[in-house]
């Protein structure tokens, strides 16, 4: 039975890139050079700082706490999600805008939700 000639390149293909592979996983593969690799975290150590720049200022510092068993009276639910998840020592006021205003309106008034990393 005569192969087509896609079949061909295709096992071609397969048996080269096995090859490759191979030498990758089997230690043929060159360390990087240390130098590359300094300047390559030197360039992107440039670019986190250019990227925290051009981010808003965290208003952290300004926030003023929410009683979190205000907020875990109405909302059981958040609660236990809340206390099992890594933002457990996070308070409400840090990721949520308006809950003085939310509370005093029993809840009838919306409560805004911080994405930004800022808020972080």
């Amino acid at each position: 039975m005569k192969r087509s000639f896609t079949a061909m390149r295709w096992q071609k293909w397969v048996l080269t890139t096995a090859s490759a592979l191979f030498m990758v996983t089997s230690g043929f593969a060159k360390a990087p050079d240390p130098a590359v690799v300094k300047a390559q975290d030197q360039r992107t150590q440039a670019t986190v700082e250019q990227i925290k720049a051009a981010l808003p200022k965290t208003t952290a510092s300004k926030t003023t706490p929410a009683d979190v068993a205000t907020c875990y009276a109405c909302h059981k639910d958040i609660k236990e999600f809340h206390a099992a998840s890594k933002h457990a020592s996070v308070n409400c006021a840090q990721c949520h805008t308006g809950a003085d205003d939310h509370v005093a309106k029993d809840g009838k008034a919306p409560i805004g939700t911080r994405t930004d990393h800022a808020a972080c």
